[in-house]
């Protein structure tokens, strides 16, 4: 039995929007920090998302992540999200996290549905590390498979 659908955005998920008011910067300056790593976060198309623990270590040291709200009582963190639960999750259009699936920027399976898992989909938010590895680029002339095109390199 799967856990039940979330209804709306994850308490601890922030928006640039959210962050930028948090630190008094601009969110084109939270979105430069968070392209060359200052703080930790994950693009999905347009939209960044952070963890907010993540941001308060980061930006206020150890201490800071006593800073955040806890988590309520009776929240039930869920484990494997379809496509529309994820696109719940972070707040964002569900049209954009499928276009995502399907081009192998966020790692799903698909049975009937696409399945995302939200526990990686966090750690990824709260390290700033792709969600997906990037697929290894293949050096010239090192490895020619059956589908290799172009002459044949000299021996």
């Amino acid at each position: 039995m799967s856990a039940p659908a979330p209804e709306r955005r994850h308490p601890h998920v922030l928006t640039l929007d959210d962050v930028a008011t948090l630190t008094g910067k601009l969110p084109a300056t939270v979105a430069r920090w968070a392209t060359v790593g200052t703080i930790p976060g994950v693009r999905f198309g347009r939209a960044w998302r952070f963890w907010a623990p993540a941001i308060a270590v980061t930006l206020h040291g150890p201490d800071g992540a006593s800073s955040v709200p806890a988590l309520p009582a009776r929240h039930v963190e869920p484990g494997m999200l379809t496509s529309h639960g994820l696109a719940r999750v972070l707040d964002l259009p569900p049209a954009n996290i499928n276009r995502l699936v399907r081009a192998g920027a966020i790692p799903a399976t698909q049975d009937l549905r696409w399945t995302i898992s939200w526990p990686r989909v966090r750690t990824c938010i709260a390290t700033g590390r792709p969600l997906a590895e990037p697929a290894p680029i293949a050096r010239a002339g090192v490895s020619r498979g059956p589908g290799a095109v172009g002459p044949r390199p000299r021996a």
